[in-house]
């Protein structure tokens, strides 16, 4: 299983060839340890501005084993976002994220640290 789930920051960062994104990304996919959320997918898919863009960032997320919510993490992300989006402006995405990793006992590899650290329990990597 996974060693951390890999959130949309540092998929972002690789995307645009941040060489330190590059180099952590690389080494997890050559350990077979590539794991990130389909809401991370998502994100990124969203903010595409073009079928050329789409279909790089696809090909780039081919690498990737996905991990996705169940009911639980649904039921969790929605209480969570209650309970902090007003007062850290969270989101559901990072509520949703957060509720998988815990479930499955993965630490997240975030540069969101400040979101992240929110969820009791939940181990936060910042590798770079």
């Amino acid at each position: 299983m996974a060693d951390a789930l890999i959130d949309a920051t540092i998929l972002i960062d690789a995307t645009n060839n941040h060489p330190k994104a590059r180099v952590y990304i690389e080494t997890l996919l050559l350990a077979g340890e590539g794991y990130t959320h389909s809401q991370a997918a998502a994100e990124l898919l969203s903010g595409t501005r073009d079928s050329r863009e789409q279909s790089r960032l696809t090909k780039f997320l081919r690498q990737f084993h996905f991990l996705h919510p169940n009911e639980d993490d649904l039921q969790a992300a929605l209480q969570n976002l209650l309970k902090f989006h007003l007062s850290h402006d969270l989101g559901f995405g990072d509520c949703l994220i957060a509720a998988t990793a815990l479930r499955l006992n993965l630490p997240v590899a975030t540069l969101n640290d400040r979101h992240f650290r929110l969820f009791k329990g939940l181990k936060v990597i910042r590798p770079y």
